[in-house]
């Protein structure tokens, strides 16, 4: 039986793929890697006084063990975009972008930051 099923052309196909994937999965296997003090930068302000905190965020990434490794923390980009350009306090999600192909954000922490947009630098 098992000498049919290897003279058959789509079992050893099969077979081969099962097995490429498997060497692949161990010569080039995803790891986790956290960047912190990556700065937020708050877009959609006008000409106003912005305030956030907190400043910078930590983002948690996944990949190829070599793209990770070679990962500068410069690559990662954090903006928070507010809604209005309008003087007042907002709550705004992140957005973490990677020109990296074949790297996936797992976490931000925090994933939210506070902003305040004045017309002057001077606390009220």
């Amino acid at each position: 039986m098992i000498d049919r099923w290897l003279a058959n052309d789509w079992v050893l196909r099969v077979l081969s793929l099962l097995l490429a994937i498997g060497i692949w999965a161990q010569v080039n296997p995803t790891v986790p890697r956290t960047l912190t003090g990556l700065p937020v930068t708050v877009t959609n302000t006008g000409k106003l006084h912005v305030q956030i905190s907190p400043a910078t965020v930590s983002v948690q990434v996944r990949g190829p063990q070599q793209i990770i490794n070679a990962l500068q923390p410069g690559a990662i980009r954090v903006s928070a975009s507010v809604p209005y350009a309008v003087p007042g306090f907002y709550r705004v999600t992140l957005r973490v972008s990677t020109p990296v192909a074949g790297t996936q954000v797992v976490a931000v922490v925090p994933d939210q930051v506070k902003v305040r947009l004045s017309t002057t630098g001077s606390s009220q």
